[in-house]
């Protein structure tokens, strides 16, 4: 049964890199509060499994570069539009209106699970490796969100550190903005891939 069992970007992404992230967490808690000593917290503890761990841990940092990369190159354009820059508004109206277009090839009693729809279409007849990887990421920075937000709790009650505590959720509220950036990436691929896949199934000779 177990052999059966096949890992997804949705699964590495949500659990296991969110995961390690936890762990990671929970590891610098620890040496922090010195609870448990730190040879043994390495040496007994970590030792067997300190591969597979620093493989995570290095993509784990690289996935929590990227957001602040992202942000550090948008300033200029923040400098020029304010905030509208991080506004989601037109992206909107164009994942609306693939909606609607969207809508013309499924049948009205349908029209309130457009998406549901759609997306169980794509994963049945259409190419999911792009839906797939806007996915993982997408549920891997709500899952940071959640992380970054507790360790800034767990800060106020361990260390009343005020300017960490700052830094704690201002990278929350980064992550979490990137993860709605990746919702929608998500939206508009799957609305984009319905619509492709349709057309050219209507164009298709008999």
């Amino acid at each position: 049964m177990v052999e059966k069992v096949k890992l997804g970007l949705w699964d590495f992404f949500t659990y296991i890199l969110s995961g390690t992230a936890v762990l990671l967490s929970v590891i610098i808690h620890c040496m922090l509060v010195k609870c448990v000593p730190v040879d043994i917290l390495f040496e007994k503890i970590i030792a067997p499994i300190w591969v597979v761990l620093a493989l995570l841990a290095i993509l784990l940092v690289g996935l929590l570069l990227e957001p602040i990369a992202n942000l550090i190159f948008k300033l200029p354009s923040v400098f020029k539009r304010g905030l509208k820059e991080f506004e989601f508004k037109e992206w909107d109206n164009q994942i609306k209106n693939l909606e609607n277009k969207s809508k013309e090839f499924i049948d009205k009693d349908l029209y309130q699970s457009v998406y549901q729809y759609t997306k169980n279409w794509i994963l049945k007849n259409g190419d999911t490796g792009q839906f797939d990887s806007f996915l993982g990421k997408y549920g891997f920075y709500r899952n940071l969100f959640t992380i970054f937000l507790f360790n800034a709790i767990a800060c106020f009650f361990l260390y009343s550190n005020c300017i960490v505590i700052i830094i704690l959720l201002l990278l929350a509220i980064l992550y979490l903005h990137r993860s709605r950036v990746f919702y929608r990436h998500m939206a508009t691929t799957v609305y984009t891939q319905f619509l492709v896949s349709r057309s050219n199934k209507l164009q298709s000779p008999e």
